[in-house]
């Protein structure tokens, strides 16, 4: 019998923690689905007690069959979350322990609950308490409702009105503070600071916060007074006592420093403070002791034999740091950094082959290989694409002598690509072009270009004088500029970019599609080396005049060669078919079909976002007293075309607060909050490129259109392409076209 359910998907289910249940005497088997392999679980007793029982993981034992008798539900929030859910949290309840309640869900990281919950009391600002807009300011900061814009305009609006409201509430004071010295410069802060530690001279959060601005900006003896100051005046706090203490532990005073330690640990026993100096000064046999002493004193605490442990990988003990490494690795069986750290060891003590191995089990687990495959071509000093690279230079030279012309503003000297796949279907891309230019205007096109992903092996301007300048980088630039391109300079990039397996052992692989032509730029010589398991049924689709590759065998692999040269220019023509229909490609792979592609589609349109109450009363807001579903799908298409511009947020609840986003998402969020479904369905559209086998056909399925479904009434296909598309319209290309529901168990 179930007892306990959270789930992501339930707004406000996460602080549900617990279930009450009367159980009989005996044995009893209590199994969990967990979204990671390790969880905990207390048993207690209904008073709040540990419960003494016995605990076992023996499955084979027999155990009682008697269901378990649910009782009242122990979670505290959950009669706030309710009465939110339902929309009478702004009429009911106690003002104080609704505060309480916002409060407790805050702390459990809940802060969309806890927003909601305080709303009432912050509902007209004009009349909210100071202490209230300051508290909710607290919430909207981490409310995953709003976007960082509109959460920062959100915050700071609140401070403004909790410090309008009540001058004696200093935190959303000095909140405002800091607001304004990020963009006006820190030492704006310094003097309205200053004033506000002296009318709050019983904080000593104004103070520390003023010191750690001092040190920022460098100036130590107004941090050091600072500090000292911070000591006097609050003797008996063993946090502002331990900032006192590093200050005197950073000029050497450690006898002052030691006096304060004393002292802390007399305030507060459980304190730390001696266990981080130890830390810092590497004293690890001290560490020890500490430890050891906290761990007698709070025997609860679990990660005290594990930071004991880590202290001794420290320390110099090997047993430990292998059990540590070895464990990390049983933790996260996936952590391609685990294994990496793990290799890493054996190779210092002289175990060769350790990177290999970890490679090989990287591989067969499933976890991400590229920083030991990183760490493999480091210390080889080549890569396993090494002897398929090409010298840019030498093809510069050998275009340079056969004294031909490429039309075009540009040409691509070299168009150069090998993809080394391995059989778990995980490849390593080298991508290799030379670009030469031939016009202003190609100056304007390639002096700006983005770093190329992956290990970047060249990225340099080679000049008509022979002479090789690097990209210029500059910090918080998405784009490196090339430097000083004149006409008839060359631009180098190459460079390797790792794909990780399909987690199926290698049941499938779908490969680049490599166009030997492309629109108006000429190729001089383009070429695609493709190595592959002699094992794997590889599937090769050609479109266009592409020569039949040249074929090596090697021990349990095969290298086919495509190379095209003196390629022209594509022509671009008005209201012509795609280039990709007639481009000469080649496109290579294994084991793809359409029912797994569409199980991946299925999959990434399943959404687990919660169906937040403030969502629910836009959507009633919007369609007022419409009744006819139909009528209100209208409503709020319409409303979502007039309110919201396109960008690059998905999550619902950020596009429609913010007005900004994912349209569809939108539109689907709001139906949902009217009990209406709406799913995504992609269709194939009349007008696709015929597909010539298993790679082409699984993006037969491409166009995208929504099927809502009111209650009654006929189903309204529909799109949100464009804010100029007439409510109930999709392309004529997919009308009477079969497609596919996402977003269920499974694509119908």
């Amino acid at each position: 019998q179930k007892v306990l359910t959270r789930d992501p998907r339930e707004w406000g289910g996460w602080p549900r923690f617990g279930a009450a249940v009367r159980l009989e005497a005996g044995r009893h088997r209590v199994l969990a689905r967990l979204t990671e392999g390790y969880t905990s679980m207390r048993v207690l007793e209904s008073d709040g007690r540990p419960a003494e029982i016995k605990a076992s993981t023996d499955a084979t034992a027999p155990y009682a069959i008697v269901p378990p008798q649910e009782l009242a539900d122990p979670n505290a929030l959950m009669p706030f979350v309710k009465a939110a859910k339902s929309g009478k949290a702004a009429t009911e309840g106690d003002d104080l322990l609704r505060l309480i309640a916002a409060e407790l869900a805050h702390v459990e990281g809940q802060d969309d609950v806890a927003s909601v919950l305080i709303q009432p009391l912050v509902k007209r600002p004009t009349k909210a308490t100071g202490v209230a807009l300051a508290t909710a300011a607290v919430f909207a900061s981490d409310d995953p409702v709003y976007d960082e814009s509109k959460g920062d305009d959100l915050v700071r609006s609140l401070q403004e009105a909790a410090a309008k409201r009540d001058q004696k509430l200093w935190a959303p004071r000095m909140a405002l503070i800091l607001r304004e010295a990020s963009t006006k410069g820190l030492p704006e802060a310094i003097k309205p600071l200053r004033a506000l530690a002296a009318e709050f001279p019983e904080v000593p959060g104004i103070l520390s916060t003023l010191a750690s601005l001092y040190g920022q900006l460098g100036w130590a003896p107004e941090r050091l007074e600072t500090i000292q100051e911070l000591g006097k005046r609050f003797p008996r706090d063993p946090e502002t006592l331990a900032v006192v203490a590093t200050a005197y532990d950073d000029r050497g005073d450690f006898e002052k420093s030691d006096e304060l330690v004393k002292r802390i640990l007399e305030l507060s026993p459980d304190s730390e403070i001696r266990l981080d100096r130890a830390l810092a000064r590497q004293d690890y046999a001290a560490a020890l002791v500490e430890l050891k002493r906290l761990g007698k004193r709070r025997p609860d605490r679990k990660d005290i034999a594990e930071r004991i442990e880590d202290v001794l990988v420290r320390a110099g003990n090997t047993s430990e740091t292998w059990k540590k490494l070895e464990a990390a690795i049983k933790k996260e069986p996936k952590s391609g950094r685990a294994r990496l750290e793990l290799a890493d060891a054996q190779f210092a003590t002289g175990k060769h082959g350790a990177l290999r191995k970890a490679l090989i089990e990287a591989i067969e687990a499933g976890a991400d290989y590229s920083d030991i495959a990183d760490a493999i071509d480091l210390i080889e000093g080549v890569t396993e694409l090494e002897p398929y690279r090409v010298d840019g230079l030498k093809v510069i030279a050998d275009y340079e002598a056969s004294g031909e012309e490429m039309d075009g503003t540009a040409a691509r000297i070299l168009d150069y690509s090998a993809v080394a796949v391995r059989g778990d279907s995980s490849s390593r891309m080298l991508s290799h072009e030379v670009v030469r230019i031939q016009s202003p205007e190609a100056i304007g096109q390639f002096a700006e270009q983005s770093p190329p992903e992956g290990m970047v092996l060249h990225m340099r301007v080679i000049k008509k004088d022979g002479s090789i300048l690097e990209p210029e980088f500059v910090s918080g630039k998405p784009t490196v500029t090339m430097p000083h391109l004149e006409v008839g300079d060359y631009i180098e990039t190459e460079n390797i970019v790792s794909r990780y397996g399909d987690g199926q052992s290698g049941r499938a692989y779908y490969g680049p599609r490599w166009f030997f032509r492309e629109e108006n730029i000429a190729y001089w010589r383009s070429q695609f080396v493709l190595i592959s398991p002699s094992d794997k049924d590889l599937v090769i689709e050609t479109r266009g005049q592409v020569p039949p590759p040249t074929i090596e065998k090697d021990t349990g692999r095969e290298v086919r060669t495509w190379l095209v040269t003196k390629s022209p220019a594509a022509p671009v023509e008005p209201l012509s078919a795609p280039a990709s229909e007639f481009l000469p490609s080649v496109h290579v792979g294994w084991g793809v079909s359409l029912d797994d592609r569409l199980r991946n589609l299925n999959d990434s349109a399943i959404d687990l976002t919660p169906m937040d109450p403030r969502i629910q009363a836009i959507a009633a807001n919007i369609v007022g007293s419409t009744r006819a579903t139909t009528d209100q799908v209208k409503k709020l298409y319409h409303w979502v075309i007039a309110n919201i511009e396109e960008g690059d947020e998905s999550d619902g609840r950020r596009v429609i607060v913010g007005k900004q986003g994912n349209r569809w998402k939108a539109f689907i969020l709001l139906c949902q909050a009217r009990g209406i479904p709406a799913k995504y369905v992609v269709a194939k559209s009349r007008i696709t490129t015929p597909s010539i086998g298993p790679l082409s056909k699984v993006t037969d399925y491409t166009t995208a259109v929504l099927r809502v479904q009111p209650a009654k009434q006929a189903d309204v296909w529909l799109t949100l392409d464009s804010k100029y598309t007439p409510f109930g319209y999709i392309p004529d290309s997919v009308r009477g076209m079969p497609g596919y529901e996402l977003g269920g168990e499974a694509p119908v």
